[in-house]
């Protein structure tokens, strides 16, 4: 998994584009519920991998 913050410099295309996207019909949202604890527990993790 990978977490960035979406800038103003890295289009929606690009984005797809980066990922392979060939579909975006196939593309599918999902929301993910994150309270304050698992939050940094996610981010901590990130954090030690770099």
């Amino acid at each position: 998994m990978e977490v960035k913050p979406m800038s103003a410099a890295i289009s929606s295309i690009a984005l797809l584009k980066n990922f392979d996207v060939r579909n975006v019909r196939s593309l599918e949202e999902i929301v993910v519920p994150l309270d304050k604890d698992k939050g940094l527990k996610l981010l901590k993790g990130i954090v030690a991998v770099k």
